[in-house]
């Protein structure tokens, strides 16, 4: 009779007061029952500490000076035991069958990534998001990162490629699935099992460093000298080029913001005109302001509610 497959998720956590209980209560309310869940603590200077305290004797807890996310979860994987590993961000969570049907389907590849919801602040649904089904092209070309919350892999995949890169701050996730794709296609459980939350500490609406806004065109430019004939390398650098410029756009750095757009616009200058690359670009100006727009009415309706 075989063993059953021992899924170890770690969740590393810095000042998530608000939210780790949540999502700790996700992991533990799985309907699968031969899970590992290690929490690291990444020197938490708010509540976070005591809120792990009350779940000494159901996760594991590894606390650490702080690092940095990468080095947390490196750190968690290193300690893990299972075959089957996995990161569950802080606030975000998983639905309570989501580990099981990830492992109905664990043999087709060594990555599989679900659908998930897209909530606020508050646990309201702001969008179900459905993924794309995995394409290399896609990923490396587009730079679209097919896997979000949920996502699992294999142990030995894992140590194939190396965990997260602590010299990338801002997309180590994203690096982390460029080295990993090389090992197998990946698979789309199309099932929605998840929920990503976005609040104003998310980094899809914060702004970010001056630096991090470029890593993507660090990273993108390291794969192109590795894999030189592989892909559209034109591509390759006028998408990470038109990234950066939204990224430094979203934070209110509208010279550099200009300057990578004009960066990407040499590359290839009839893509760059297209209605599509304009609206990617300067959504960075208006994407934050969207969501507090959004979070506002939201407010307004829940007043209105109350007050009835």
């Amino acid at each position: 009779m075989n063993s059953p497959c021992m899924v170890s998720i770690i969740t590393p956590v810095f000042n998530q007061e608000k939210y780790i209980e949540e999502t700790i209560e996700s992991v533990l309310a799985q309907t699968y029952p031969y899970i590992e869940y290690i929490i690291v603590d990444d020197g938490s200077t708010d509540s976070t500490p005591e809120i792990l305290g009350n779940y000494n004797e159901k996760i594991k807890i590894i606390c650490q000076q702080n690092q940095g996310q990468s080095a947390a979860l490196n750190n968690g994987w290193r300690l893990s035991t299972g075959t089957l590993l996995s990161y569950l961000s802080a606030d975000d969570i998983l639905k309570p069958n989501c580990v099981e049907e990830i492992v109905k389907v664990k043999n087709k590849s060594c990555v599989i990534y679900i659908d998930y919801d897209l909530i606020d602040a508050n646990g309201e649904l702001l969008k179900h998001n459905l993924c794309e089904d995995f394409n290399s092209k896609r990923m490396v070309e587009d730079l679209i990162c097919q896997p979000g919350v949920g996502a699992f892999f294999t142990r030995e995949a894992y140590e194939s490629v190396g965990g997260w890169d602590a010299n990338i701050r801002q997309i180590p996730d994203f690096e982390f699935w460029l080295r990993m794709h090389s090992k197998g296609d990946f698979f789309h459980l199309a099932k929605n099992l998840g929920q990503f939350r976005i609040h104003n500490r998310s980094g899809s609406v914060k702004a970010v460093a001056k630096q991090n806004s470029d890593e993507i065109i660090h990273v993108m430019s390291n794969f192109v000298t590795k894999n030189p004939k592989k892909y559209n390398t034109k591509k390759i650098l006028f998408n990470s080029y038109l990234f950066s410029s939204r990224s430094h756009f979203q934070s209110g750095r509208f010279n550099l913001g200009f300057a990578r757009a004009f960066q990407a616009f040499k590359i290839l200058p009839a893509r760059f005109l297209k209605i599509s690359s304009l609206k990617f670009i300067f959504s960075g100006i208006i994407r934050k302001r969207i969501y507090q727009f959004i979070l506002a009415i939201k407010n307004i309706r829940s007043v209105r509610k109350n007050d009835q």
